[in-house]
C-alpha cells in the first residue's frame, strides 16, 4: 500500500471513530437520565436554602476533619457535623440531585462495561492520567 493510501485510510478510520464518539455523546446528552441530571443540578444550584446547607456542610466537614487530624475531635463538632449532614441529605432538592447523579453514574458505568466488552480493554482506563502514581 502506498503511503498516501495508508494516510487516507487512517484519516478515514479516525474520522469514523470521531463521528461514532460524537454520536455516542449526543445519545448520552439526549437521554432522559442525563436531562434529569442537568435539571436537578440547575435546581440544586439555584436553591438558596440547599446551597446554604451545602456550604454549612462543607465547613463542618472541614472543621471535623481538621480536628480529627490533630487528634482533637470533640463530641460537639462531631454532633454538629452529623446534624448538618442529616439536614442536607433530607433536603428535597439535594436528594433529587444526588439521585440524578447516581442514575447518570450507573448509565456511564454500564456504557463503559459495554464498550470494554466490545473493545477488549477497559475503556474508562483511557481517562486516567498517563504515567505517574495513580
Amino acid at each position: 500500500m502506498l503511503q498516501t493510501e495508508k494516510n487516507q485510510t487512517d484519516s478515514g478510520t479516525a474520522r469514523a471513530a470521531r463521528e461514532a464518539a460524537q454520536a455516542l455523546a449526543r445519545e448520552v446528552a439526549d437521554s432522559a437520565i442525563y436531562k434529569e441530571f442537568e435539571a436537578a443540578a440547575v435546581a440544586f444550584r439555584e436553591d438558596a436554602e440547599a446551597q446554604k446547607l451545602f456550604r454549612e456542610y462543607q465547613s463542618a466537614q472541614r472543621e471535623t476533619q481538621m480536628m480529627r487530624s490533630w487528634g482533637d475531635s470533640d463530641k460537639g463538632s462531631e454532633d454538629r457535623f452529623q446534624r448538618i449532614e442529616k439536614k442536607l441529605i433530607a433536603h428535597s432538592t439535594h436528594k433529587r440531585y444526588m439521585a440524578a447523579q447516581e442514575g447518570l453514574l450507573i448509565l456511564l458505568k454500564d456504557l463503559n462495561d459495554y464498550l470494554t466488552e466490545k473493545l477488549g480493554f477497559d475503556f474508562a482506563d483511557l481517562t486516567k492520567p498517563a504515567g505517574g502514581c495513580c
